[in-house]
């Protein structure tokens, strides 16, 4: 049988499956594969493929196999865990494609590729097949598909090793949001989530000066469609780093958006790049977790200095003190009662960033304390009047407080035989908040426990 006879008994059958799947929406135009039966037709044709040698022979082949094998580009499962458009059978179905060609395949390709992005890249020749082709079939396409045109006026951002990159500084210097530009360029929503958009997202927010907050929800939005946990970190760090908080109710957004997206920033394995490939995005990344961490402690400190106090008028001005150093101290604990902590109105923080930040005291006859730790030392100031501030070394017992989730009372964090803290050389011992304080504290911090206020 020739290929032109092929072709002609395939037509009937084609039209019809082709309407049918318009009609049902089974497959997209960019190439999704939305049922069973489609995803078995796929296999179906790779079968065909394999079974005769790759239709080596013009008489083999059938157009309906074609558009299937296109489909079948995104598949992991047909050849051993490896995506299809990057295996040893993709430039081979790649050439059966250019010599039977049909603007058909443009859209399950580009998914196929853009899905894979990664291993696309690594894989050499299937990465010249798919530039091949997709220079050829756009320079060749003369249909009337507004997202194919728009696409092929762009091709440079498909076929670039940086074209997701490139692709991102372009949205970076333009003003409308992210998602809009992307589709003006003619690149449908279902593509939005794929590998490639990853790479473009992360140039976005590396490029761009700040994010205007009306974006934000979007590029959240985003982050979270990410199947790369690392891109997902990097998004939100770059969230973190860049939205416009004009308003607490932002901030309150980014904050709950970060840690449902990463965690708590307070456990920083949630918050490290494990690839090789983002080592550049590591500073980044702790900057905004520090950040993060400070917003979450600068209402644990308000909170207790306003609340769990005894003497507004002296907790005021260790609330202003202590608030200075909220990124510089990112560990901070309350320990306080139950019925202390009923007090607490206004703290604006999931139950799980709550409880990871609380030691409970069994009984209400001591008073509240809030905990700072450093790498050395172990902070203690208490909610109570004519408390001294009490700070311990790692290799001292108590530094261990910091760790318990109940304790019977707060005065087990006292050392009363403590000498007091004279100089700015010792870094244990007591402290207390005599007339000018603040400026005793901040030398004594600075050169004995080596921590600097933001």
């Amino acid at each position: 049988m020739s290929i032109s006879n092929d072709l002609k008994t395939d037509k009937m059958d084609i039209m019809i499956a082709e309407k049918t799947d318009k009609l049902s929406r089974k497959l997209d135009s960019f190439g999704g594969v939305n049922s069973e039966i489609e995803k078995d037709r796929v296999s179906e044709a790779f079968r065909r493929y394999i079974a005769f040698h790759g239709f080596k022979s013009a008489g083999q082949i059938s157009t309906r196999d074609l558009k299937y094998l296109s489909y079948g580009f995104a598949r992991k499962d047909l050849v051993a865990d490896i995506p299809l458009i990057a295996s040893n059978e993709s430039t081979n179905i790649f050439d059966l494609l250019w010599r039977y060609p049909r603007s058909a395949y443009i859209g399950p390709v580009l998914r196929a590729a853009f899905l894979h992005w990664e291993t696309l890249l690594r894989a050499s020749n299937c990465w010249d097949s798919y530039v091949a082709f997709m220079r050829m079939s756009l320079s060749n396409y003369s249909g009337r598909n507004p997202q194919y045109n728009a696409i092929r006026e762009n091709i440079e951002f498909l076929v670039a090793r940086d074209g997701p990159e490139r692709l991102g500084a372009f949205i970076a210097r333009e003003k409308n949001s992210p998602m809009a530009v992307i589709r003006d360029f003619g690149f449908p929503s279902s593509l939005i989530p794929l590998e490639y958009f990853d790479r473009v997202m992360m140039s976005y927010c590396r490029l761009r000066e700040s994010l205007e907050f009306e974006n934000v929800p979007e590029i959240a939005e985003r982050a979270e469609l990410s199947q790369s946990r690392e891109v997902r970190l990097i998004i939100v760090s770059f969230l973190l780093l860049k939205t416009n908080i004009k308003a607490s109710e932002i901030r309150d957004f980014v904050q709950t958006t970060a840690v449902k997206l990463i965690g708590d920033p307070q456990y920083q394995h949630k918050w490290r790049l494990r690839s090789n490939r983002f080592t550049h995005f590591e500073k980044d990344v702790e900057r905004a977790r520090i950040l993060l961490a400070g917003w979450i402690n600068e209402n644990i400190v308000m909170v207790f200095f306003t609340k769990l106090s005894e003497s507004r008028q002296f907790n005021r001005n260790r609330l202003e003190f202590w608030r200075k150093y909220v990124k510089s101290i990112p560990l901070m604990k309350i320990a306080a009662s139950k019925n202390q902590l009923s007090q607490m109105s206004g703290l604006d923080l999931a139950d799980d960033l709550l409880k990871s930040r609380i030691i409970m005291v069994d009984g209400d006859s001591s008073p509240a304390a809030i905990l700072f730790r450093t790498a050395n030392n172990l902070l203690i100031e208490f909610g109570k009047q004519n408390n001294a501030m009490y700070c311990y070394r790692s290799d001292h017992n108590n530094y261990a407080l910091f760790e318990m989730d109940t304790i019977r009372s707060t005065l087990n964090m006292k050392n009363t035989s403590f000498p007091v803290i004279s100089n700015n050389r010792m870094t244990q011992g007591r402290k207390f908040h005599n007339e000018g304080w603040q400026y005793d504290f901040e030398r004594w911090l600075k050169n004995a426990i080596g921590v600097k206020h933001d």
